[in-house]
């Protein structure tokens, strides 16, 4: 059994060092060449009264966007949850299409929507009412990130053990069930859903900015644009850090949840739907799913449908569309082996499993603007890839990298432990048994992570923004510039064509997640002969 291990662990510490690498080299460059800036910046260190009143309205955003979202989505989650399987797995990948979505093409839809309306009122003499402002800022963020925040308070209500709910049935009323145990236990969840929707605003400066507002990663980014100061954008960035560190902190459970709910649960033990109120309830609930599912496509397929179509907004930005393709195919390639190798640490349990959870989960917290001024930093101090298209690459990879290790994380999760346990018995060495048992029974696994990762690349703006060489573009970036003209016939089939690529993308990777569980044991027995077999015919002299 100790054939090949030193190879094995140098793989992985190998691994794990480009993931690292990765991750952490843009913000250690801002901070290596921050100190080599001049004495007289250290005051920077400390926001002056303007910075600081602006991060406190972005954090005070957040938190509203993070309470508003999460009030709106449990219940929404609590019908879904309470729903039959074919029905809540039809709405689930519905969800996860309009999840990976970019936030500004959600957003489009709903300033669409909102400029119909304000037409609509004018035309019969009401006064107009223009979305501007923290308030609507708050508003467009909040419906925006709601499907995340639906799938994440599923994730809370899935998480609960039924057998609890079967035994509260036997001496409570189903009603009381719901409210005193299914609550309180999914809570917590709750809580860490709701920081993570708070970090994704704190992160995020695309959607207020289009409401007229600028937050603080906003301002760090024009202020990095006019000075190239590196040193100024580290210690400005420190008090969001700090900000979007304590939300990331409130959102571990989140995390934990997504990889541990189990594979088949008893739908049965659910809280069933009885009474007159809990119907309606229950008809209100799946009537504002299908508003927020449905209604942003219709809204954008009608303001497309008005001008020359989605055929001349391809040919507009055909050289945008092709170019990010090869920026999000480059970042899931490069990203796979690091990511198996984090995955596989973190699936293992243990004292090295709990140490590298932080180590993952943290890099989510950069701000994307740090991500993009830490490598256009250090290229514009080293002539590294200076002009070349490898940056927004990277950047992609230090954004994403962790996503796709927890999308391996949670297809290893359900694999079946007993056959990784007879891989281990059977190889001739790691590599025999990763070809030959693993990485087929990961493949539905691998492809998910690659395709989520592609998806979310293609929406990738505010790190992309700061290291996009100079007469060149991504398909995102293009729509973000045209928003800020109005949501136009053209720019309603740039985002039709974007958000279909991106829901047809979630739909994929859930799929694939969800879909593999018949296939698993299967798979895994097939997979093992194998190994058996080439074990026999690679080792003959080896005893079983």
């Amino acid at each position: 059994m100790k054939t090949g291990g030193p190879t094995r662990v140098s793989a992985g510490v190998m691994l794990w060092a480009v993931f690292l690498l990765i991750c952490y080299l843009p913000p250690c460059a801002v901070v290596v060449l921050g100190a080599l800036g001049s004495p007289a910046a250290k005051d920077l260190s400390l926001p002056g009264p303007r910075r600081l009143q602006l991060l406190l309205y972005s954090a005070a955003l957040a938190l509203a966007v993070a309470g508003l979202a999460m009030l709106l989505a449990a219940p929404l989650a609590a019908a879904l949850w309470r729903a039959s399987r074919g029905l809540a797995r039809a709405t689930l990948w519905i969800l996860l299409g309009w999840i990976v979505v970019p936030p500004c093409v959600t957003a489009m839809a709903w300033l669409g929507l909102w400029n119909g309306a304000q037409a609509f009122l004018t035309s019969w003499g009401f006064g107009g009412m223009p979305l501007t402002g923290w308030v609507a800022a708050a508003l467009l963020q909040t419906v925006s990130f709601l499907p995340l925040a639906v799938a994440l308070a599923w994730l809370g209500f899935e998480s609960i053990d039924t057998e609890l709910l079967q035994a509260a049935r036997m001496q409570r009323p189903e009603k009381a069930v719901f409210l005193c145990i299914a609550l309180p236990l999914a809570a917590p969840a709750l809580v860490a859903g709701g920081g993570l929707i708070g970090l994704l605003s704190l992160l995020d400066f695309s959607l207020p900015s289009l409401c007229g507002v600028t937050v603080y990663t906003l301002d760090l980014f024009a202020e990095y644009s006019a000075d190239g100061n590196a040193r100024a954008a580290l210690f400005g960035a420190l008090p969001l850090a700090a900000a979007c560190a304590v939300a990331l902190w409130l959102s571990q459970a989140i995390f934990r949840n997504a990889v541990s709910v189990a594979r088949r649960h008893d739908r049965a033990a659910r809280v069933p739907v009885r009474g007159l109120f809990a119907r309606v309830l229950c008809v209100f609930c799946w009537t504002g799913l299908a508003f927020l599912l449905l209604v942003p496509v219709l809204a954008l397929v009608w303001m497309a449908a008005s001008g020359t179509g989605v055929g001349a907004a391809w040919a507009a930005v055909r050289e945008e569309m092709f170019g990010s393709l090869r920026i999000a195919l480059a970042a899931a390639l490069l990203g796979l082996l690091p990511a198996l190798a984090v995955a596989e640490t973190l699936a293992e349990g243990g004292w090295r499993s709990h140490a590298a959870w932080p180590l993952v989960t943290l890099p989510l917290a950069i701000p994307p603007t740090l991500v993009g001024i830490g490598w256009a930093a250090l290229s514009a101090r080293t002539g590294w890839l200076q002009g070349s298209g490898w940056l927004p690459v990277l950047a992609a990879l230090t954004r994403f990298l962790p996503v796709a290790a927890l999308i391996l994380l949670v297809a290893r999760r359900r694999m079946d432990p007993l056959l990784w346990d007879a891989a281990r018995v059977f190889q001739a060495n790691p590599w025999h048994g990763f070809r030959r048992v693993r990485l087929p029974l990961l493949g539905r696994g691998i492809l998910a992570a690659a395709t989520l990762t592609v998806a979310l690349t293609l929406g990738e703006l505010g790190a992309t923004l700061v290291v996009i060489p100079p007469g060149e573009s991504t398909l995102t970036l293009r729509l973000y510039q045209f928003l800020h003209y109005g949501a136009s016939a053209h720019v309603a089939a740039l985002g039709l064509l974007l958000a279909t690529l991106a829901a047809l993308a979630g739909v994929a990777v859930g799929r694939l997640l969800t879909g593999a569980e018949g296939n698993v044991r299967a798979a895994g027995a097939l997979a093992t002969e194998r190994t058996e077999d080439g074990a026999g015919r690679d080792a003959p002299s080896r005893s079983p």
